[in-house]
């Protein structure tokens, strides 16, 4: 399956999933619950259980929805509520051995980890640019739309590796030079690639982030921060052998969202 046919289906999922309310209600408790987990550091094996637990509620949900018998529908909507208790005794259980949780403890916890901070902006920033386009209903969750959620990505990932590599200006140019290839790669009304430069653009930037990734190893820096480079890689590479989707203003508050990591960033 070509990797457009794949972003296609992903579009019609998210799309599917606005539709629905409750289940859009789920995804924002798990993505919550997952977060709390993480900052919270839950153990191996409560992990495991809380994502089993929320697997099972996703599954049921969706089963419940697809069901047309009338029987068969009011059963698995027993099953449904009986499960939702379920998740709730096994969550307390799991977070009740926790401090206690609070608004200052929680912002207390993602500021002493750097690795916190970091999976925090890269999840805030792609979640803000879906829901500005679902809010200002303008291009799909991941193609066009008000903003470019590639550019907005590739800026949060440089304005982190400038926090992670403070003084290393060389790291600074290379990654400024990917956001570029990736912001003008998405532009529509700008001139397309040519072969030879896609060869030479991507071999320049898996070149420069396999520095950037060679010295995060060294420098001891998050894996959740190599992960992102590589990511950013993929990107790239992607944005010079696909479709342009965007207007210049769209690249701006891409630019800008990518930018409020900065502001993220002051906060802790």
């Amino acid at each position: 399956m070509k990797i457009n046919e794949i972003i296609k289906n992903i579009n019609e999922i998210i799309e599917e999933a606005v539709k629905d309310k409750i289940f859009l209600v789920y995804l924002i408790i798990t993505l919550t619950v997952v977060f709390l987990g993480l900052v919270l550091n839950l153990g191996k094996l409560e992990f495991m259980v809380l994502i089993l637990v929320i697997n099972i509620s996703l599954v049921s949900y969706v089963v419940f929805s697809l069901l047309e018998d009338e029987k068969r529908k009011l059963k698995m909507g027993a099953i449904l509520i009986l499960n939702f208790f379920l998740s709730m005794i096994i969550g307390y259980l799991l977070f009740c051995t926790k401090p206690k949780f609070s608004l200052p403890l929680l912002w207390q916890r993602i500021g002493d980890s750097q690795s916190h901070i970091y999976l925090f902006c890269l999840l805030l920033i792609p979640i803000l640019v879906v829901l500005l386009k679902i809010l200002f209903k303008k291009g799909r969750a991941l193609t066009g739309g008000i903003a470019s959620g590639h550019v907005a990505y590739s800026v949060s990932v440089l304005i982190l590796t400038m926090n992670a590599f403070q003084g290393k200006g060389y790291l600074y140019f290379l990654l400024l030079f990917t956001v570029g290839i990736v912001a003008y790669s998405r532009v529509k009304s700008l001139s397309t690639w040519s072969l030879g430069a896609k060869i030479t653009l991507g071999s320049l930037v898996v070149s420069a982030s396999l520095l950037v990734v060679l010295r995060s190893i060294n420098m001891q820096i998050p894996i959740v921060l190599i992960i992102a480079q590589i990511v950013l890689v993929l990107l790239t590479i992607k944005g010079l052998n696909s479709k342009k989707t965007h207007c210049i203003p769209e690249i701006f508050w891409g630019s800008l969202i990518g930018a409020l990591t900065f502001f993220i960033l002051m906060l802790f």
